[in-house]
């Protein structure tokens, strides 16, 4: 598969823009669906379209094709299904067996034989957790932030394990600032041990908080509420 060896050679010595101008500033896969289908004629249409290709073997235009209709927010299982299609003819065809095993997987998500949701969110493993410097299990949430539901947030939370460093992270402008807890307007006072089950999503902070392993010493209401922003379901109410 020279292509692709090619593409990530060039993409890891220049970076993702290839020259062509609609990469600047593409819009969002979905909106680009849309609007795709509708210039094409409508739904119907490109579905026809994705049928005739796939029996006249055009197989990289049927799935360029089938993307557009499951990305759009219309898409439905007649229109996985046609995308599975794709991706099976291009698993029994390909030599590599990285692109094979790709291919498979998503036609099995796509219909529905197979969970893959795991794959699209951050897990925390537990001794992973208890192994590592303290601050990263608290500046790691930075990156799993959700920036609409901080919108207006401006809190600066410190959190304090038992016989260990205290770290920081300050949630202001929808994003996480890591600190080291200094100065902070509250704090969160717990075991590691705690945090790490509370991040493996084996203990609910609301738990935590009512069997008091875990205090938080200033506004404890506004600190539960910033925590709500980050996608960990035992931190969110």
């Amino acid at each position: 598969m020279a292509e692709h060896h090619v593409r990530q050679i060039r993409n890891g010595l220049f970076g993702f823009f290839d020259g062509e101008e609609s990469e600047l500033f593409p819009l969002p896969s979905n909106e680009r669906s849309k609007r795709m289908i509708a210039g094409f004629g409508g739904r119907s249409t490109v579905r026809d379209l994705v049928k005739k290709s796939i029996a006249g073997d055009d197989i990289r235009w049927a799935t360029e094709l089938a993307t557009w209709l499951v990305r759009s927010e219309e898409g439905d299982s007649e229109d996985r299904a046609l995308l599975a299609t794709c991706l099976r003819t291009i698993a029994q065809r390909t030599p590599a067996a990285n692109i094979r095993n790709w291919c498979l997987l998503r036609a099995m998500s796509l219909e529905g034989t197979i969970d893959t949701s795991r794959m699209y969110r951050h897990g925390f493993h537990r001794h992973q957790v208890l192994t590592s410097p303290v601050a990263s299990s608290v500046h790691i949430l930075r990156v799993l932030l959700d920036p609409d539901l901080a919108e207006g947030i401006d809190l600066h939370i410190a959190f304090a394990f038992t016989d260990r460093e205290t770290t920081g992270l300050h949630i202001r402008h929808s994003i996480a600032c890591p600190t080291d807890g200094e100065n902070a307007d509250a704090t969160i006072h717990c075991t590691l041990e705690t945090w790490a089950d509370i991040l493996i999503t084996k203990v609910q902070l609301s738990e935590a908080i009512q069997d008091g392993t875990l205090t938080i010493t200033g506004n404890a209401q506004s600190v539960i509420s910033a925590l709500g922003v980050f996608e960990v379901s035992s931190l969110q109410q």
